[in-house]
């Protein structure tokens, strides 16, 4: 499979350079307002309510597409995380490539590294020094996707940390 890395800063995520994603990043539909979305995990995810970021301001509204990116200096494009579950981008569409279980760009894929337990790479090792970043399609850094609690630039974003927190009970 094909890396995406057309929405990546030239010089990577890993190099702190959140404010200069490139503009093909699509515009996404996002949840409707009145009702929740199921992962591919099973796990129910709220509809997104901005609630705070590590060191950024908080999406004004509901228009902003929250992505994530993975893997050697954040390059790999691994999904939105609150677009519409009929979103092709989007980490809910089960059918999609980030959100099906099955694919290598999917936090999902338990056997992969953005879906293992214990890849550096993936969300759910609490351990991982190297999870997904959460970034807008401006390239705002909103934190890491990760369920390590001792993360100082975890994201604070409270639908997100439901995510996380459901998702390894």
């Amino acid at each position: 499979m094909t890396r995406n890395s057309a929405w990546a800063p030239s010089g990577g995520f890993g190099s702190g350079n959140y404010n200069s994603l490139a503009t093909n990043a699509p515009a996404s539909p996002l949840p409707d307002s009145s009702e929740s979305q199921v992962t591919p995990g099973g796990v129910a995810l709220p509809t997104f309510i901005p609630g705070g970021s590590p060191g950024t301001a908080v999406p004004s509204t509901l228009s902003t597409a929250l992505l994530l990116f993975g893997g050697k200096d954040h390059r790999d494009f691994l999904g939105c995380v609150n677009c519409s579950e009929y979103d092709s981008n989007s980490i809910r569409n089960k059918n999609g490539t980030y959100g099906s279980e099955y694919s290598d760009l999917s936090i999902w894929d338990h056997y992969g590294s953005y879906g293992s337990r214990y890849s550096d790479d993936s969300p759910w090792n609490p351990y991982a020094s190297n999870p997904p970043v959460v970034v807008d399609e401006a390239g705002n850094f909103y934190g890491y996707f990760t369920v390590n609690t001792f993360n100082p630039k975890r994201t604070t974003i409270p639908s997100l940390l439901m995510l996380l927190g459901a998702n390894t009970e």
